[in-house]
């Protein structure tokens, strides 16, 4: 069985979630606007850890943005240059060095690695995604995740510890280090935030998350047991419906006006139009 963060997500947040999303691929036709930036600003950010370059960096995010052509609040693609902009000038010179493995440096590359876990059949389990960056900081290796919001406070950094992104993450550095005969530890995951607003200044966080060997070892356990549930819905061909995520982060679910429907078939007829299907293929990630 091969999971990624993403679908690890979508089924603890809600198992019919994940399979409107992984198993049937609907997709919403329309993407919200803080999804839409966030992609653009990860386009540019790639551009620039790979060349150095900001005019570069300006215009993937132009591409990103004309490629997925939508974002109607305050967050538009000229903000999302002007963030970009000022990532680059808050950053003059970085405190890191991007990883290299194989000649290539690691910027929003995939991975998937066996984890060693075997389901009850004795089907092996592979654990991946594409992280943004690896970066060499003070003898350590860090993966490091972008995260764009409009709530950074004085909480938002609670989120990501525990956090499975990062946690997985770190395990998964871990591996790359040892399989390349690396001299580094890692010791956790870096959430490289950016706080834009309406009106206001653009904020920007580095919130350096640690992980031991004790987390990592519960990750583990917990990612064996929601693989054999995910199984488990599969040969039932039932998958419950978690409400309490309907309308989780002061947002609906992209599934909600589905589900508000009670007739299979007006579910459908309701998919058909307003979504598309979408095969979810993080190794090979337009």
């Amino acid at each position: 069985m091969r999971i990624d963060n993403y679908a690890l997500s979508l089924f603890q947040a809600c198992p019919l979630k994940y399979h409107l999303r992984m198993n049937c691929g609907w997709v919403p036709l329309r993407k919200s606007p803080a999804l839409v930036f966030g992609g653009a600003f990860h386009a540019g950010l790639e551009h620039w850890y790979n060349t150095g370059s900001e005019e570069g960096a300006l215009r993937a995010v132009e591409e990103e943005w004309g490629a997925i052509n939508t974002g109607d609040d305050f967050r538009t693609v000229l903000k999302c240059k002007a963030v970009v902009k000022e990532y680059i000038k808050n950053y003059p010179a970085e405190g890191w060095q991007v990883l290299e493995l194989n000649g290539e440096p690691v910027v929003e590359r995939a991975f998937t690695i066996d984890t060693g876990l075997r389901l009850d059949d004795g089907e092996p389990v592979e654990y991946g995604g594409v992280v943004d960056l690896l970066v060499v900081q003070a003898g350590n290796v860090w993966p490091v995740e972008h995260k764009t919001t409009s709530r950074m406070g004085g909480s938002y950094e609670y989120q990501f510890k525990p956090n499975n992104q990062i946690t997985g993450y770190t395990w998964l550095a871990k591996q790359l280090v040892a399989q390349h005969g690396l001299d580094y530890k890692v010791r956790g995951g870096i959430v490289n935030a950016a706080g834009v607003y309406k009106s206001g200044k653009t904020k920007f966080v580095r919130y350096f998350n640690t992980r031991d060997d004790l987390d990592v070892a519960r990750w583990l356990r917990d990612l064996k047991t929601q693989c054999e549930q995910i199984k488990r819905y599969e040969r039932a061909g039932e998958w419950p419906m978690n409400t309490a995520s309907c309308t989780a982060y002061g947002g609906l679910c992209d599934y909600h006006s589905v589900h508000t429907l009670s007739n299979e078939q007006e579910q459908e007829s309701l998919l058909e139009m307003s979504y598309h299907k979408e095969v979810w293929d993080y190794e090979n990630r337009q």
